[in-house]
Parts: structure tokens; sequence; C-alpha cells
């Protein structure tokens, strides 16, 4: 008998007791509870990431609008004497096609410009009269002038400045564009109570012969700048054994593995060129004085657009 009561006894030990159904319910209460906390929880902690991550990228992209639509400050264009940016060129008349570069005359800074005369309102004419002129102080207003002249269809433009005869004041070289090159013309400028700007005509009083221009060109003064299969023409200048500056003019025909080169030498007094010398050899193709970027330390191809007049 103890052993069969033991027996039961064990066996009521060994199973669980079964849970009252109130207390089950309840149970079960609590956890949706505590599911419906944890996802509301959950949700509200997602909803914050979007919100944050919206607005950080909002914020990002109004960054990157502002950074892109939002010029810099300007630091202005400066104009005036000794400057390098012409203001607007006054000749009286209308132009277009208006090019500059920045010249000395006796000391002061100024501009030179060249630029082509317009109809009344009428547009810019291809083949219309062109003009050279100067602002021998930088003030803007055209001092002198020289033209008209023509043939620029393709396009004439300031050129250079060089000071060929270094005597402190710019000449003025004029481009006029061509298939292979550049036409240049030389002019000459005087400051003071009265300024000028003169083509420059060529002098051969020693009959010496300039062989690297045709002598149809000798008034005004034009020579090539060219440097194309088989053959260059340009210019720079030199120091004579007199101490006088020269411009020397080159014509050369390039070889297997060397140049034959014509020169002429030509020193500038006033708006004359006078021929002193001419000359050829035979040099390495190395050392040809084919064209580069100045003719007598001034920068060539400098000529700057410039805000047409009326």
């Amino acid at each position: 008998m103890i052993d069969e009561r033991l027996e039961r006894d064990l066996e009521r030990a060994a199973r669980p007791a079964a849970p009252e159904v109130g207390t089950l319910v309840e149970e079960l209460v609590r956890r949706r509870a505590r599911r419906a906390t944890v996802r509301r929880l959950q949700a509200g902690a997602v909803a914050i990431v979007v919100m944050v991550a919206a607005f950080g990228t909002f914020a990002v992209l109004q960054g990157r609008t502002e950074t892109t639509v939002t010029p810099p400050a300007s630091q202005g264009t400066p104009t005036g004497s000794g400057s390098l940016a012409a203001p607007p060129l006054r000749l009286g008349f209308p132009t277009c096609n208006v090019t500059s570069v920045p010249i000395t005359v006796e000391g002061s800074h100024g501009f030179a410009y060249v630029a082509t005369k317009t109809g009344d309102g009428g547009p810019c004419p291809k083949d219309g009269d062109n003009v050279v002129a100067v602002d021998v102080d930088g003030d803007g207003r055209a001092d002198a002038s020289a033209g008209p002249f023509g043939d620029c269809y393709v396009g004439c433009q300031a050129w250079a400045a060089p000071d060929v005869n270094g005597d402190g004041t710019s000449e003025v070289a004029v481009s006029n564009a061509g298939a292979d090159g550049y036409g240049i013309s030389l002019y000459a400028v005087t400051g003071g109570a009265d300024p000028s700007i003169r083509s420059i005509s060529v002098s051969d009083p020693q009959g010496i012969g300039f062989i690297t221009v045709d002598p149809r060109a000798y008034d005004p003064m034009q020579f090539a700048w060219v440097d194309v299969v088989g053959r260059f023409v340009a210019a720079h200048c030199e120091v004579q054994p007199d101490g006088q500056q020269a411009l020397v003019v080159v014509d050369g025909d390039k070889l297997a593995d060397t140049a034959a080169v014509r020169s002429t030498v030509l020193v500038l007094h006033g708006d004359t060129a006078t021929v002193v010398d001419a000359s050829r050899s035979t040099v390495s193709l190395a050392d040809a004085p084919v064209p580069g970027d100045e003719l007598c330390g001034a920068p060539v191809f400098a000529g700057t657009p410039v805000e047409p007049s009326t």
C-alpha cells in the first residue's frame, strides 16, 4: 500500500499543474499588449529615422543647389591706364569686331584698337571699312586713327604692340588672317599734344632690296607670319653693331634637315623703315627663325575683344 501511494504521489509530482483559465487569458493579454507596444515603438523609431534621413538629404541637396546657382562674388574687370582690359572704344561712329592690345606711349599706358565701321544700325559687315585707332592715355577715347583699310573678310585684329626700334613707344601690329597664316601691317604711334598713328612705309635708298616682301607692299609695310610645311615667314628684333635696334624680316625654305633663310634688316625712324642690310644663309632646321609667340618681346595673337561703340 505504501508503495502504491508513493507511486501515485510521484506521478502527480511529475505532471505539471494545469493553469487556471483566467490566469492564462491574463497572460495572453499581457503578451499582446507588450507586442503592440514594441511594434509602436519600432514604427516610431523607423519614422524618426526616415524623417532624419529625409531632412538630411534635403539639406544636402539644398546646399548643393545653393552652391551651384549662387555665383561667386565678382572681382570686377580693371580698366583704365595701365590695365590690360581696354575700356569700350569711342570713335564717334558705330563699330563692331573691336579688338585691342595695351600699348606704351612715351611712358604712358594706353590701348590700340582695330574695329570695323558699321552702317547706321545695320549688321556688322564682313567687307566693311576697318580702322586702327589709339588711346594714348587709357581713358577710352580714341586720340587718333588711321584707315580705312579693307581686305578683312576673314578677319583683322589688333595683333601685337612691339617696340620695334626700342625707343619706349609701342608700334602697333595689325593682322589680317589668311589661309595659312597672317599678313602683318605695322603702324607708328606718337603721343604728346598731337597724338597720331600712321602706317609705316619702307625706304630703300641704297637699293639693297627688300627681298622678303613683295615691293608692292612697301607702303604700308607688310610681311607674313607663316609656318607651314616647306616654308616660313616671320620677324624678330636684333641690336645692330651701332647700337640701334632693328627689325629683321626672314623668309625661309625648309629642306631635309636645313633651312635656306633670306633676311632683310630694317631700322625704324618715325613712320619710315629703312632697309640697311639683306643676306642669305643656310642654317640647321632646328635653328631656323620660324614664327614664335612673340615679336620683339611683345606677345602676338594678343588682341582681346572689346565692347563695340555706338
